[in-house]
């Protein structure tokens, strides 16, 4: 792989371009790699630079340079795998569907639900907060829930059958239960966490239901923005937009639903939309069902298609920003499929995923990564911990030690801050073996957001 992708790469590739750019003695373009790759990955190619005839021509460049350069790469290697194993929480709970977990915008809790233990017709749904292991079960038993949502660290909004035809809107806390809403209207609905409270898309009318924690229900028209159904959606990154797909039609409505942002009728070729998800706060993605993966932007109330790729009919799409990708399930193949956020180019299975086969999904942020093995246990990297069949995996990608994971170029200047304040934590504070790389990503993050250097994909 080359260009401006290369960092987001295995490290094989990675090592491979760095191998290049030191045979060709294209040093500028290796230190230019060097700052850009994850730290492991830097460590190894620093040692690839000549600095006793070769250096960063700035003096605080040429100090990270002998810095990366004098960790030893093995090392690295251990400490980045250990570190991003144990920001791995586990939930003895399985998950195997996008829509069995919500989690609260902005971050600090997940919804949660799955099967009553031994299997049976039982559910259980279950709050937890983030980060943290412990589950907070606030229902389990016979009945079976569509849908659920999490508005907040105490609150759990679900889509509950009843015993006869119909469905209930229903609040759970770990106090109380509170049926909001019912009938027969709710069958086959929706319901997303958004920045104000929840969000119920109907199947069987062009309504949604919207709610807050202290407020009651309330009924929206979406015949206005041109819907004549309302559950097909997916919330933004920070809570504050819904965007809804109903056969060709295409809408982004504020989160309170009482303004269209844009809209388009999608052309013949994309079919049906099928699956939906934002990959940005202006960008979205969507899923034909004649296959192929599509994305667009918002221009003068219009939603113009920016990209577009062959791919299966897929469902359950996903963005993670920081691994450069956007994503979905091929329920065909029983796999994932992963591209480039930026053009939809096909790209391989993020290095921070092994085992081929692993159901994945992401918080609309992008901040918790959920995986989870559909069917036994997911193979792969050995030093990585692989969830069995009954168990579902978090990681939290704004968790300092996550940095070690990802790419330096994908740090954020609020990432180096976080960094910066978990370095002058009192103890316990990182592991002793994880600080030098800690700190080697936050500095080498600092000067190339400050412009020392910048990789474009090119000598």
């Amino acid at each position: 792989m080359t260009g401006a992708r290369l960092p987001w790469a295995a490290s094989k590739e990675i090592d491979r371009a760095a191998a290049r750019l030191a045979r060709t003695r294209a040093w500028p373009a290796l230190w230019a790699l060097t700052c850009s790759v994850p730290v492991a990955d830097a460590v190894r190619a620093a040692r690839r630079l000549r600095l006793g005839r070769w250096s960063p021509p700035d003096q605080y460049g040429r100090a990270l340079a002998e810095r990366l350069a004098a960790q030893d790469p093995g090392t690295a290697d251990r400490v980045t795998a250990e570190a991003w194993n144990d920001l791995g929480r586990v939930f003895p709970t399985p998950i195997a569907h996008a829509g069995q977990v919500s989690f609260a915008p902005g971050g600090g809790a997940m919804a949660l639900r799955t099967s009553t233990v031994g299997g049976g017709d039982g559910q259980r749904l279950a709050l937890a907060g983030l980060p943290g292991t412990g589950l907070s079960w606030v229902y389990s038993g016979t009945r079976e829930h569509e849908s659920v949502s999490c508005p907040g660290p105490r609150e759990l909004i679900a889509l509950r059958r009843t015993g006869a035809p119909g469905v209930e809107l229903v609040r759970y806390t770990p106090e109380d239960t509170q049926i909001l809403a019912d009938g027969a209207e709710l069958t086959g609905g929706r319901t997303v966490a958004t920045a104000h409270g929840f969000v119920v898309g109907l199947r069987t009318a062009p309504v949604a239901l919207t709610g807050t924690a202290a407020g009651p229900v309330e009924r929206t028209a979406l015949l206005p923005f041109g819907l004549t159904r309302g559950d097909l959606l997916a919330v933004g990154p920070a809570g504050g937009a819904l965007a809804f797909g109903d056969r060709a039609r295409l809408v982004v409505t504020d989160a309170r639903l009482s303004t269209l942002l844009a809209g388009v009728t999608v052309p013949g070729p994309h079919g049906d939309i099928v699956a939906l998800a934002f990959a940005g706060p202006r960008r979205l993605i969507t899923s034909g069902a004649r296959g192929g993966l599509w994305m667009w932007e918002p221009a003068g109330g219009r939603l113009l298609p920016v990209a577009r790729t062959d791919a299966p009919p897929l469902s359950e799409l996903f963005s993670v920003p920081a691994w450069r990708v956007v994503g979905g399930w091929a329920a065909q193949e029983g796999r994932p499929y992963f591209f480039d956020r930026t053009d939809l180019s096909a790209v391989p299975v993020p290095a921070a995923l092994a085992g081929a086969g692993q159901w994945i999904t992401a918080s609309p942020d992008g901040r918790y990564i959920v995986r989870a093995a559909r069917t036994g246990r997911a193979r792969g990297d050995a030093s990585l911990r692989q969830p069995s069949a009954d168990s579902t995996v978090v990681h939290d990608l704004r968790h300092p030690s996550a940095a070690l994971k990802l790419p330096i170029a994908a740090l954020t200047p609020d990432d180096v801050r976080a960094l910066g304040v978990a370095l002058q934590a009192s103890p316990p504070g990182p592991a002793p073996a994880r600080r030098p790389l800690l700190e080697l990503a936050r500095d080498c993050a600092a000067y190339l957001l400050d412009g020392h250097v910048r990789w474009d994909g090119t000598r």
